[in-house]
């Protein structure tokens, strides 16, 4: 028997890229027992690597791994592992990170929504009134921002299969709680407030939006952040980091930043509008830009670390709309 790796289009994966296990070989299954339904989605056929024309009958497990020198490396179930703002999250971690929060006794973590749009939700059981706030900033202290499901709800029991497994679609189906919010709505109270609701309710639509809304918690994506940036030098003429979005992420936050500029001198637009500070340290790491050329993916990174350790990320010029990316390496070194 052997063992294939491959991405969701059947493409073989180079070593140490996750993908999905394929098994082929003469003990390979005929398949499931009257269960065509289920054949036809688990027995496919796939290329062998190197050969686009030959077929082969395969087994589709569902789990997903990676090659490494120490072998293969199994790293969860495909149903298990989702993508959350351009993250991949295990819903397995979240689920045991919820478990893990005081008074907890059981939980589970579902990822509703289509694919590029999905987000966390989170159910839990207790022997006595657990507040969802509470659940939520044990959670924060455990986990990056985007692993925070973004309902969470205690329920009395576990809704259950025939076959005595937990019925997601039920939990799909239940009526959330909402993101925890203050008692009273606090609606714009000035000029620049209003402009960033506005342009907060272009982002996120029919979603209940005040001044102390935080950005990320709305699920604002990376993407979203990029284009708030801009709608803010387009419409409200000030030039805005994604670092001061990470530092000031409710609209009040942000007036107050802005309102601060207007006062005082003209904003210079300087080179240090590429360097993204995640938070200061006594020791530093910098972090350079990948392919795409935001820093915005060492967020999850700052967040793993040590407090002490300052994180930094330096992104390429051209992010911003109206730039233009730099030709070489050597200009972006020089830059």
């Amino acid at each position: 028997m052997q063992v294939y790796i491959l991405y969701s289009q059947q493409q073989h994966v180079p070593d140490g890229a996750i993908g999905e296990l394929y098994f082929v070989g003469q003990g390979l299954a005929r398949g499931y027992h009257h269960r065509p339904d289920l054949d036809e989605n688990a027995f496919v056929e796939i290329s062998l690597p190197g050969s686009k024309k030959e077929k082969v009958r395969a087994y589709r497990s569902g789990d997903y791994g990676f090659w490494s020198e120490e072998g293969l490396i199994f790293v969860g179930r495909r149903d298990d592992l989702v993508k959350i703002r351009g993250y991949r999250v295990e819903l397995k971690e979240v689920r045991l990170a919820l478990e893990a929060v005081s008074g907890v006794i059981l939980g589970v973590v579902i990822a509703p929504g289509e694919a590029g749009h999905r987000e966390l939700h989170g159910f839990y059981i207790s022997n006595n009134p657990l507040d969802s706030s509470q659940v939520r900033k044990e959670l924060a202290d455990k986990l990056p921002e985007y692993m925070v499901p973004r309902y969470l709800q205690q329920i009395e029991k576990m809704p259950l299969t025939v076959n005595g497994k937990f019925d997601l679609r039920a939990l799909e189906a239940m009526e959330v709680i909402d993101l925890p919010r203050n008692d009273k709505f606090i609606a714009p109270r000035n000029d620049i407030e209003m402009k960033l609701y506005t342009l907060f309710s272009q982002l996120f639509l029919n979603v209940t939006i005040d001044i102390h809304s935080h950005f990320f918690e709305l699920g604002g994506s990376s993407l979203d952040a990029l284009r708030l940036v801009n709608m803010v030098e387009k419409e409200i003429g000030q030039i805005l980091s994604l670092t001061e979005l990470i530092r000031y992420p409710t609209i009040e936050q942000l007036a107050v930043l802005l309102r601060i500029r207007t006062r005082g001198s003209q904003q210079q637009n300087v080179r240090a509008d590429n360097l993204m500070n995640f938070r200061d340290g006594k020791r530093h790491l910098i972090c350079i830009h990948p392919g795409g050329g935001t820093a915005y993916c060492y967020l999850k990174l700052a967040n793993a670390l040590n407090r002490d350790l300052g994180i930094h990320g330096i992104q390429a010029q051209g992010v911003k709309e109206g730039e233009s990316f730099l030709p070489s390496f050597d200009a972006m070194a020089d830059h």
